[in-house]
């Protein structure tokens, strides 16, 4: 039972984390428009998204293909790429954020 309900709530955490990347990348010219360099704020934000989509993507192939499919080494490479590009975007988030400044 512990096991279905992590997977159940694993699987809506990374649905809405994929549902806010989507409003973040859409809405990010808005949430932009009041910093001093607009533009690379904007990349600020979108790169957030990508970390956003990333990381739901490394919990999804956590909770929920791990659930259907046996673990195996294929599954294990996406899971760390997913983190991998989650964690390069954020860097590159935080940095063009702190730029944009």
């Amino acid at each position: 039972m512990a096991r279905r309900m992590t997977t159940i709530l694993g699987t809506f955490a990374a649905l809405s984390m994929v549902v806010a990347a989507m409003w973040a990348w859409n809405d990010a010219r808005r949430l932009a428009e009041g910093s001093a360099r607009p533009d690379v704020t904007l990349w600020a934000v979108r790169s957030a998204a990508v970390a956003l989509v990333a990381a739901a993507q490394a919990m999804i192939l956590t909770w929920v293909v791990s659930l259907i499919y046996r673990r195996d080494l294929v599954g294990d490479v996406l899971r760390l790429f997913a983190a991998l590009i989650a964690a390069i975007a954020l860097i590159s988030a935080v940095a063009l954020g702190l730029a944009g400044r």
